[in-house]
């Protein structure tokens, strides 16, 4: 009886110093874009101090593209195996860069549906720093799926222009519709929108496809026509010439803020360019999310907390033993856009004068459409301009119908 005690003694002993030593070896993996490396680095540094320490490794995706795709098929067969790394927290893949970026997921939105991602609900309901009645909620829906909130935008950014109102003959009857703004007469508005379509022609469509059921949302003749339209537009935008210096037009970021605020002393006309639908459309630029397999997801959503709190998204930063850690985590992100974080995006507005205030935020709640930059905006920039360079209509047909294959296939696969 004394040696069954003994073995069962023994085994219980096994066991715990099994887990105490499991335990010591966790090692949390964070899966992070080159660029975001240092922001990532000084983001791990704030929560150990918050959290204690727990080993966690930086797993980069090189800039060289070559590298990257080795990297990112390793990754990917991991994943697909039910293990890789535990966060992500990613940048999309922006379609006006200059090359083509390597991108772990090249299209989030439809990653959504292949069972990649952790739920998060039940953490968020139990997060301890952030606050997501501040979050811009149409910005954070883009992330939820029936199965519940599996991504967690960080950043966004739209097309939009200020004119300066002494410059400007739009001091009414601004145009709302895409057809309104292909209408439009005004000189610098047609050299803003010249402007915005010659780099991003996908921003005057919403919802591309239907990744749930695997439906394309974009027809054949619904493109020829909207390209047609647009491509003419162009053609009579370029008449009239360079470019106002007095106008201010691109993406939502820190360019467009910095402009407002060094011009506060200048009357605007502010307005975003919208869709056909006549909604805006809002790509999401930086993302992050837990893979389902973690084996650690306390801990992995714990740093996300940390991430997404006031403290770091507003840049104040947490204040540990005389010592203050994470405001520098948003300045070392790069190609930001808008923050999800409506705190923070005040704390922006407010070196701007009144009136541009109240003219951006009512242009954001216009956001009706809400996508994760991907693969599919470069195509159809691609196809914009290939479409631009022929006068042939057949031969544009023939295009449109190569590219809507394509994206048929990478829809399915």
């Amino acid at each position: 009886m004394k040696k069954t005690l003994n073995c069962f003694i023994l085994i219980f002993l096994i066991i715990l110093c099994t887990g105490c030593n499991s335990e010591q070896d966790a090692v949390l993996k964070i899966c992070v874009d080159a660029q975001l490396e240092p922001a990532v680095r000084e983001l791990v540094d704030t929560w150990k101090q918050l959290n204690g320490e727990m080993k966690t490794e930086l797993i980069v995706i090189p800039s060289d593209a070559s590298t990257a795709e080795i990297k990112i098929q390793k990754l990917r067969t991991e994943i697909m195996s039910g293990s890789g790394p535990d966060v992500f927290i990613l940048q999309c893949a922006h379609p006006n860069a200059a090359e083509e970026q390597q991108v772990l997921f090249s299209n989030p939105e439809k990653m959504m549906y292949s069972e990649v991602f952790l739920p998060l609900d039940e953490y968020m309901e139990q997060a301890q720093y952030m606050d997501t009645d501040s979050w811009n909620q149409k910005i954070l829906q883009s992330g939820r799926t029936e199965e519940g909130q599996l991504l967690l935008p960080l950043f966004y950014e739209y097309y939009a222009c200020a004119l300066e109102k002494n410059s400007s003959d739009l001091t009414e009857n601004l145009p709302s519709s895409w057809d309104e703004f292909l209408t439009c007469e005004s000189v610098p508005l047609m050299q803003a929108v010249r402007s915005q379509i010659g780099i991003g022609y996908y921003t005057i469509f919403s919802q591309l496809a239907d990744y749930k059921n695997e439906t394309m949302l974009l027809s054949e003749e619904e493109l020829l026509e909207q390209t047609e339209k647009t491509i003419l537009y162009a053609e009579k935008a370029w008449e009239t010439g360079d470019k106002s210096d007095n106008i201010m037009s691109g993406q939502i970021g820190d360019s467009f803020f910095t402009y407002l605020s060094e011009n506060k002393q200048e009357e605007h006309q502010i307005l975003a360019f919208p869709n056909v639908e006549g909604g805006l459309t809002a790509h999401v630029t930086m993302y992050a999310g837990i893979n389902r397999n973690t084996e650690y997801p306390e801990k992995a959503f714990s740093l996300l907390d940390c991430l997404f709190s006031d403290e770091i998204m507003c840049e104040t930063g947490f204040s540990v033993k005389d010592r203050w850690f994470g405001s520098r985590v948003i300045p070392l992100c790069m190609a930001k856009g808008i923050s999800i974080n409506d705190k923070a995006v005040q704390k922006k507005c407010r070196t701007w004068n009144e009136e541009d205030q109240n003219a951006f935020w009512t242009m954001n709640d216009r956001v009706s459409t809400v996508c994760y930059y991907s693969d599919w905006d470069r195509e159809l920039q691609d196809m914009y301009g290939m479409c631009r360079a022929t006068e042939n209509t057949e031969e544009q047909r023939k295009i449109i119908v190569q590219m809507l294959d394509r994206l048929q296939m990478k829809l399915v696969e």
